[in-house]
């Protein structure tokens, strides 16, 4: 039998599939977060979603944040692994000594 109203055919292929705590507003956010996750501009993403203020579409940069902060994350967890490194100390604009590690190659 054909399906007639989306939502509901929606329900119906999860309770089948027995995916659970899963709904149809979920598919919007995985692509609203997939568009910004991709670098698009968010006026774009604002316009493909329909939404009439920017603020609303700004609630899916938090995704993006918390990659960002993986990546860095890694990167300096790759460069701990280095055996060739040195302490540099330099003073800030606020006289406070700061000491960061410089790779030699």
């Amino acid at each position: 039998m054909p399906y007639v109203e989306l939502k509901r055919a929606f329900s119906s292929a999860c309770r089948e599939a027995g995916i659970k705590n899963f709904h149809f507003h979920d598919l919007r956010h995985t692509f609203a977060s997939n568009l910004v996750k991709n670098v698009v501009d968010l006026n774009r993403v604002k316009e493909l979603l329909g939404h009439s203020s920017i603020v609303t579409t700004q609630r899916y940069l938090h995704s993006q944040a918390e990659e960002k902060k993986e990546a860095v994350e890694t990167l300096v967890g790759k460069s701990q692994r280095f055996d060739n490194k040195r302490q540099k100390s330099v003073k800030s604009s606020e006289g406070q000594v700061l000491t960061h590690s410089v790779l030699i190659s």
